[in-house]
């Protein structure tokens, strides 16, 4: 076994790299005692498999300050023509407040595939919903890793792609329009979701890694450290220090995809119709 070890000082960081017993460039971070592995992620079936948490403590996040979400996705298969596969999903228990991103093939006026954001406000129980969509302009095919962030500045939405913010379009104005309203659009207790929304034919089909949350709108220098090059990394390894949430997706050491844990909060996500197995071996390095 050759062990080399990096320490990061103004962290207070230990960086280990293990060249056996680990997937292939598989690295570890060891902070506070506690470990997380890069080098795996979880590979959603499309058919029943999603992660849900119903105990969020982001339920009191308004549009006063800004947030930011990012993730690492890689699908199997994209949408149909004129349908959607919902990435992650907040909603409230009537789901009549709800925000979520999406994949959408061939909307109105545009074809390929699009990632959206779309936020319906809550307009009380079975009064129907008006929604508000923002399709980012880049197509996304199958195979191929991206990493994706959602930033709410207070006052606007924005989407970056890959490191770089991405030209979007509004497909429907809906109520609110691109007030960047971060949960006030949903209002009282609900869900998160991942890979579900709803029924099965939203379930996504691919791969996910690195959920990360944080209680700041990121600036476009910062999410493209967050980017590094295209490998995912612990997001305090690149100074970023108002990381509230972090799903690591099978790397925070159980070896157990029962429960993803929020490795630096209590915000765990119960995985459904999901085994062991699901967890794999991802190809950034």
């Amino acid at each position: 076994m050759i062990i080399k070890i990096v320490k990061t000082i103004s962290l207070s960081f230990l960086l280990v790299w293990l060249s056996v017993g680990q997937p292939v460039g598989a690295t570890i971070y060891i902070s506070n005692g506690v470990e997380y592995r890069s080098g795996l992620q979880l590979d959603f079936d499309g058919v029943d498999e999603r992660l849900t948490d119903t105990t969020t403590t982001y339920q009191s996040d308004t549009k006063t300050n800004g947030r930011t979400i990012c993730l690492w996705f890689n699908v199997d298969s994209v949408p149909a023509s004129g349908t959607a596969k919902i990435l992650f999903t907040w909603s409230n228990s009537d789901v009549q407040g709800v925000w979520n991103f999406r994949l959408r093939t061939d909307g109105s006026g545009w074809t390929g595939t699009r990632w959206e954001l779309q936020t319906a406000p809550d307009t009380g129980a079975a009064t129907g919903l008006s929604t508000f969509v923002y399709s980012s302009a880049q197509t996304f095919s199958a195979g191929t890793d991206y990493h994706l962030c959602l930033v709410s500045t207070g006052t606007a939405w924005q989407l970056y792609v890959d490191g770089s913010s991405t030209t979007v379009t509004v497909a429907s104005a809906g109520v609110g329009g691109n007030d960047g309203d971060w949960w006030g659009n949903v209002n009282g207790s609900g869900t998160i979701s991942f890979s579900f929304f709803g029924n099965a034919s939203s379930l996504t089909d691919g791969r996910a890694d690195d959920l990360s949350y944080f209680d700041d709108d990121l600036t476009a220098s910062e999410i493209a450290l967050l980017y590094n090059s295209g490998k995912p990394i612990h997001p305090r390894a690149v100074g970023l220090t108002d990381l509230s949430g972090y799903w690591r997706m099978g790397e925070d050491g159980s070896g157990s995809v029962s429960t993803i844990h929020d490795v630096v909060g209590g915000d765990h996500f119960t995985a459904t119709n999901m085994e062991d197995a699901d967890i794999i071996p991802t190809n950034y390095y």
